[in-house]
């Protein structure tokens, strides 16, 4: 799980096909050395031969590592890998770079870490078992410790000690948590904000799996080419104050005892394909959701199509929107609340009560208030009110302890927020998060570690406004 904006592994494959086909030029001259004849063309004019190839390539790595000065010796990194061609490229320029002369190599201590999630693609547990079979096969010549963990342990966090090594992992038949992730992707009618939840559980076991294992750094193999599909799909979703630290190098969103880096952001997707094709490095073909649905099935497959069809016209289109997208980042404002986060994706909140100030949020509430009819009804109070209008249906916590000890009846947790009405729920999620609970089909579905992370965080606020008065 390397990527977490991960291209479909068959388009990876194809590509590798289509540089062996075509990987023969004219007999030209590498660009650097001039002397050997090229055999790597990139951007339709730069051409080189392999081992200048190898040296620009490693080189480019090592330079984006060393620029930052956060990486240090004595540093434990879990790299993120999926069995995509990025990330199977990532490791192995991590080995090779342990291998270089004592002055350069990398010498922090790497750890891998698979997240398996073919619950949500329905497969078997043979075929389930096969792909984490290959995932085996394919890092046990690099000698790296790896381990596996399911997408499903996002779900409860009390399962996040269930991370196992590789050659232990076994996976269960009729788990409950399965069924219950499985239940929870059904629940959303498109599949854009299937996309973008699996995302969001997907850094979530990432990270506890980082804490668990005591690392302090995660390396994901995100290139430019997806950093800047996410750019224009995170615009699209209403995450464009997360950009920051979805599409930046350094995501420092969980402070500076964690942090993930993405070493692979000024590479292109040919230098990351050349790179595979001429070490005959093998992605592994473990289908992920969306791979067998068309460009227009969602936000994210229409902008890669969108911006891999332009960027075929027009070679710098891709590494334009990276460099624009590296720079953005949100306004410091009343918009963004540092104190409270999202329960979802744990970024800080944009949904914070922005008083007279017009917004995004506050026109698309007003427009959908306008579409249901009910200023018939609520007049000049209901269009003001409409940041906040909501449904009211309560979500019933499935089996729960809510209590907090030996505390009186009163209490904000046994009194108040035994329930949670849907408007509890969106006061606690980003925009881009409301956006998938809002496509949920039935509120009563929701996770359990959604719940809990509601409460906790509507009794810390409530119990900071009632201090308030006495702060001097």
């Amino acid at each position: 799980m390397c990527s977490l904006n991960d291209n479909d592994i068959d388009e990876e494959i194809s590509t590798l096909e289509s540089i062996e086909n075509n990987i023969i030029l004219d007999g030209k001259q590498c660009q650097k050395c001039n002397s050997e004849d090229a055999t790597i063309k990139l951007r339709s004019r730069n051409v080189y031969c392999q081992s200048c190839f190898q040296i620009s390539v490693t080189h480019k790595f090592r330079a984006t590592l060393g620029k930052s000065k956060i990486v240090r010796p004595n540093d434990k990194v879990l790299v993120a890998h999926s069995g995509s061609g990025k990330s199977t490229a990532l490791l192995h320029l991590i080995k090779a770079g342990m291998h270089e002369s004592v002055h350069k190599r990398l010498v922090f201590q790497t750890q891998v870490i698979f997240i398996d999630e073919g619950m949500i693609n329905n497969y078997s547990i043979d075929k389930r078992q096969s792909i984490i079979n290959e995932i085996q096969c394919q890092i046990q010549p690099l000698e790296f410790e790896t381990f596996v963990a399911s997408l499903a342990v996002s779900l409860d966090q009390n399962n996040f000690a269930e991370i196992e090594k590789i050659q232990n992992y076994l996976i269960l038949d009729n788990d409950k948590n399965d069924k219950q992730l499985i239940e929870f992707f059904n629940n959303l009618t498109s599949e854009t904000s299937k996309e973008d939840l699996l995302k969001k559980l997907r850094l979530k076991v990432i990270v506890h799996a980082a804490k668990l294992l005591g690392c302090n750094k995660i390396f994901f193999a995100d290139d430019s080419t997806s950093l800047s599909i996410c750019i224009l799909t995170n615009v699209s979703l209403g995450r464009g104050a997360q950009l920051s630290w979805d599409v930046g190098f350094i995501n420092n969103l969980y402070g500076d005892d964690l942090i993930i880096m993405r070493p692979l952001k000024d590479f292109t997707r040919d230098e990351v394909n050349y790179y595979l094709h001429m070490h005959n490095l093998k992605a592994i073909n473990s289908k992920k959701l969306m791979t067998n649905t068309d460009s227009f099935s969602s936000i994210r497959k229409l902008t890669e199509h969108f911006l891999t069809d332009l960027d075929s016209q027009f070679n710098g289109t891709m590494s334009t929107i990276f460099r624009v997208g590296e720079k953005v980042s949100a306004v410091a404002g009343c918009s963004v609340d540092q104190n409270e986060h999202c329960i979802l994706c744990d970024a800080p909140l944009d949904t914070s009560n922005l008083g007279d100030i017009t917004s995004a949020i506050k026109a698309t509430a007003f427009s959908k208030l306008i579409s249901s009819g009910q200023t018939k009804n609520s007049g000049v109070n209901g269009i003001n009110n409409c940041s906040d209008n909501s449904s009211e249906n309560l979500v019933e916590p499935s089996n729960t302890d809510n209590s907090c000890g030996n505390c009186a009846e009163n209490c904000c947790i046994n009194n108040k927020l035994n329930t949670l009405s849907s408007k509890d729920i969106l006061s606690c999620l980003c925009y881009g998060c409301r956006l998938i609970f809002n496509d949920s089909r039935n509120h009563q579905l929701l996770p359990k570690f959604l719940m809990n992370n509601a409460k906790e965080q509507l009794c810390l606020k409530s119990m900071r406004n009632e201090i308030t008065n006495f702060l001097l």
